[in-house]
């Protein structure tokens, strides 16, 4: 693959991945927040947890 993936799913069905890991805050693999590039919103170039809670010290645990 020489370009960003367009989902999480495609990088199961190429290999990259087994499968969609789950989200240790949320258990489930279905609460992934996708990151896209500003340029294009196309494709992902990260992801993060898609929890919308705060932590005890007032930082969003997307954040980590």
């Amino acid at each position: 693959m020489n370009t960003y993936p367009h989902s999480l799913k495609q990088l199961v069905d190429t290999g990259y991945l087994r499968h969609i890991p789950v989200d240790p805050i949320t258990h489930s693999h279905k609460t992934w927040e996708l990151i896209r590039p500003v340029e294009t919103d196309e494709v992902i170039s990260d992801i993060r947890s898609g929890y919308r809670l705060m932590t005890s010290k007032g930082t969003p645990y997307s954040d980590w």
